[in-house]
């Protein structure tokens, strides 16, 4: 089988003065050399930040995995 190629991005986002709820949005593409592209976007709601002072944050990570179609899964 071929390989696939596993990239995920993950943004997040608060803005609070105490306690705050944010959402964190994640996608992921899976590429491969048999199926081509497929893409799933999953939200994630009702996240608390704790702060004690005026926050902005505002952060993307972007990551890779190689690896067979048995070594991944998206949840």
């Amino acid at each position: 089988m071929g390989s696939s190629m596993w990239k995920a991005t993950i943004s997040a986002r608060a803005e609070s003065k105490a306690v705050c709820s944010s959402a964190i949005r994640i996608r992921a593409e899976c590429t491969s050399r048999t199926n081509g592209l497929s893409t799933a976007n999953l939200a994630i709601s009702s996240t608390t930040f704790p702060t004690t002072a005026t926050t902005k944050i505002a952060t993307s990570r972007q990551f890779s995995i190689f690896g067979g179609p048995d070594e991944a899964a998206i949840y």
